[in-house]
């Protein structure tokens, strides 16, 4: 791979039009050619208080979802297209090299991975965490997965692991993870957590829920021990919250839905243990207290571009 310096003259380069776009795009290799362009595709910030100090949330950058659809259509023009778009020019972010903490042992690099997440500490977020990837590659997926669909703050975070992830492995998580996981960690480190509908999917109780959600919830509640021994039986229940979502009217909250569907069912796959029982629960609450698909504002090409790419 190149050197730091090289990739980030090199990203000068390549955003200046979208023909030396497609040109670099056409001509370097695919990893080296995401590596150069993300100091222009990252945020610093993903919200900022406006002149009446109201938090405003800035548009999410596409590029993992995009770039993760290019891993298998490579001539798609139309996505390449979308992916220049996604280059903020006056955000130019240095990317350093990321520096590992070899000496610390997994139970060490777990805690400080939450907690430099927890705290926005994203540079040491990101140096943890490349030591969890490369030491203990499945369990760094689980807590990735894990954090990022407890935190309701922001409901993207989902969508951004379950994509990170995937590209990570499509790539080779040895070499080339660089670009998905950059992006990924510096995304989930971006805000403050809120678990408070995730603590409160861990107590047992008759919580108010609609009728379609309630169904749902009492056999869930019924059925633990079979779900526990059967992950079959728990992605039944997640494809019924799916139809349900489904159902309703398409906006940006079914497109974020679907982002922690995906994680939900990716996390069921790979690990199905206790906490499966609690992330379906919480699946439900956030479904039901926000009341998702009550705005009748029809969702953008973009978003869905990126459900159809779901």
């Amino acid at each position: 791979m190149k050197l730091w310096s090289e990739l980030n003259k090199m990203a000068d380069k390549i955003i200046t039009s979208y023909e030396d776009f497609k040109f670099y795009y056409n001509n370097t290799e695919f990893t080296e050619f995401l590596n150069a362009i993300l100091p222009y595709i990252n945020r610093k910030k993903y919200s900022y208080l406006n002149e009446k100090w109201e938090n405003v949330n800035k548009t999410i950058n596409y590029s993992l979802f995009i770039s993760y659809r290019l891993l298998k259509d490579k001539n798609n023009d139309e996505l390449l297209k979308v992916l220049y778009n996604c280059i903020w020019r006056s955000e130019k972010i240095k990317i350093d090299k990321i520096n590992r903490f070899s000496n610390k042992n997994i139970d060490d690099i777990h805690k400080n991975y939450i907690k430099t997440l927890e705290k926005n500490e994203k540079k040491f977020a990101l140096s943890y965490g490349k030591e969890y990837l490369l030491r203990e590659k499945n369990l760094f997926y689980k807590t990735t997965l894990f954090y990022s669909m407890i935190n309701n703050n922001n409901i993207y975070n989902s969508f951004f692991s379950f994509t990170g992830i995937k590209m990570i492995e499509e790539l080779g998580y040895k070499k080339n993870f660089l670009f998905p996981f950059y992006l990924m960690v510096n995304f989930l480190g971006s805000d403050i957590p809120n678990y408070n509908l995730y603590n409160m999917s861990r107590v047992n109780r008759d919580y108010n829920f609609d009728n379609e959600y309630k169904t749902i919830y009492k056999e869930l509640i019924s059925n633990k021990e079979l779900i526990l021994y059967d992950k079959n039986i728990a992605k039944k229940y997640i494809n019924q919250l799916e139809n349900i979502i489904n159902s309703k009217k398409i906006n940006t909250d079914k497109l974020e839905m679907h982002g922690y569907i995906r994680s939900l069912n990716m996390y069921i796959d790979l690990y199905h243990d206790d906490k499966s029982i609690e992330l379906i629960i919480l699946c439900i609450m956030i479904l039901n207290k926000n009341e998702f698909y009550n705005d009748n504002s029809p969702i953008n090409e973009l978003d869905q571009l990126i459900l159809n790419i779901l």
